[in-house]
């Protein structure tokens, strides 16, 4: 995308006082990025699913990741006391939110350390039995950290469940392939 000034200034419209009014050339943008951007759908998979079942499951964090979003929000408080932010404030910023949300899956997705406290995954390893008593039940798992998915996976060979696994580092030639074992293999 090249440097940031020739980026900010190709596609970002701002006011006299540098102030953020939209964006400009998005269709450029998107060309740009197809190569490397991956976007999937249901129908552009064409994965027959069954209709979603959704059950909400509140769970309270662990007390460590409790202590790792009170950090990472103390650190979103003293920035926005600020009365500007510079560029560099706006990064940890993001970065502080993207822990909390990260943390809120698990604590070593943001420590990068194990042992990982995380409830979500103590829950679905007491889970995983009780969803699988039927034999021909799937499941499809969605995480927006691949190393959540890592995570996830221990608990499937755990278990000796069967599992497919698509992600971003999956090559395109590979996933039809991925999609049809999901399909066919009970």
């Amino acid at each position: 995308l090249g440097p940031g000034f020739r980026f900010f200034n190709r596609h970002r419209m701002t006011d006299e006082n540098g102030k953020v009014k939209g964006y400009r050339n998005l269709a450029q943008l998107r060309e740009m990025l197809k190569p490397v951007l991956l976007r999937r759908t249901r129908e552009s998979v064409k994965l027959e699913l069954p209709p979603r079942v959704v059950e909400y499951v509140r769970l309270a964090p662990t007390e460590e990741q409790r202590e790792l979003n009170a950090a990472n929000m103390r650190t979103v408080s003293v920035l926005l006391r600020k009365k500007y932010f510079t560029e560099m404030d706006l990064l940890r910023l993001r970065i502080a939110l993207l822990n909390c949300r990260m943390s809120a899956d698990s604590s070593c997705l943001v420590t990068k350390q194990r042992p990982s406290y995380s409830n979500k995954l103590d829950h679905l390893d007491e889970f995983l039995p009780r969803l699988f008593e039927e034999s021909d039940r799937k499941a499809i798992v969605f995480s927006e950290w691949t190393t959540m998915l890592d995570r996830i996976e221990e608990l499937l060979k755990k278990h000796g469940l069967s599992y497919v696994r698509l992600d971003g580092s999956v090559p395109q030639r590979l996933r039809q392939e991925l999609v049809n074992t999901f399909q066919t293999d009970p």
